[in-house]
């Protein structure tokens, strides 16, 4: 096959090759002979083919230069609107009529001095430890030295472990763990935290106990009971503990 041959059939197979079509057909109508005719008329149509694009592409971006114009009127409008509520809401308010100095001064200072209700009625339900009776705590009691303290029939009550007779502590033994435990001879039950239970893998029951009382009228909550053996001076004591997630520690009581 000689050299004409070879490049007519380099020529047709590069046209083929195209992916569009009609840029196909306007190279074949200029009839190239050589493979780098093909190529040199195919780059010159690409030329031409973008310039007019580019040109085509022109309106299209006035109008959107156009449409920007419009988004920034109706954004200046909006703009406008706005200050206008603004102006209207303070002058609104400017008309709105304010107390005097004094007169404000007066109502501060007694929402200041108001009696506080809430610590007032504690009161009415807190169980004195020196006599037995309530209205008043040990510290305030009338009768500081009669030492008979009444027996009444009252809830389970306990001492917050933050207390200031709260400063007794005892160490008691469960296996190889040495525990402090707080000593509070006014609580009748005996409490641990959570948090104490899971650390020494103690199983926590359910029980029908809900909450029990502080001695300054708090609610403690019950969420179930350990019952195990604790060593307290050489001597084992079957101990039933009420697990409240309101104190941290133990807290030994009278049980």
């Amino acid at each position: 096959m000689d050299q004409h041959h070879r490049e007519s059939i380099a020529c047709d197979y590069f046209i083929d090759a195209l992916a569009d079509p009609d840029f196909a057909l306007k190279v074949r109508e200029r009839a190239p002979e050589k493979l780098d005719d093909v190529l040199r008329i195919a780059l010159q149509l690409e030329v031409w083919t973008k310039d007019v694009e580019r040109q085509n592409r022109a309106p299209a971006e006035k109008r959107v230069r156009e449409a920007g114009k419009d988004l920034t009127d109706r954004l200046r409008k909006r703009i406008d609107e706005l200050e206008t509520q603004i102006r209207q809401q303070s002058n609104a308010l400017a008309a709105t009529p304010h107390l005097p100095p004094d007169t404000a001064a007066k109502a501060s200072y007694a929402t200041a001095t108001s009696p506080d209700t809430t610590r007032s009625n504690w009161k009415d339900t807190v169980i004195c430890y020196g006599c037995g009776l309530t209205g008043h705590i040990k510290k305030e009691c009338p009768n500081p030295g009669s030492g008979s303290k009444q027996k009444t029939n009252r809830s389970l009550t306990s001492r917050p472990i933050h207390a200031e007779e709260s400063q007794t502590f005892i160490t008691v033994k469960y296996k190889k763990y040495r525990i402090h435990a707080l000593l509070d001879t006014g609580s009748d039950v005996t409490l641990l935290n959570r948090q104490v239970a899971k650390r020494y893998g103690w199983k926590v029951e359910s029980c029908d106990l809900q909450t029990i009382t502080a001695c300054n009228g708090e609610k403690l909550l019950i969420d179930g009971v350990v019952r195990i053996r604790l060593n307290c001076n050489g001597k084992e004591v079957f101990t039933t503990l009420y697990v409240s997630p309101d104190i941290s520690g133990v807290i030994l009581g009278i049980d």
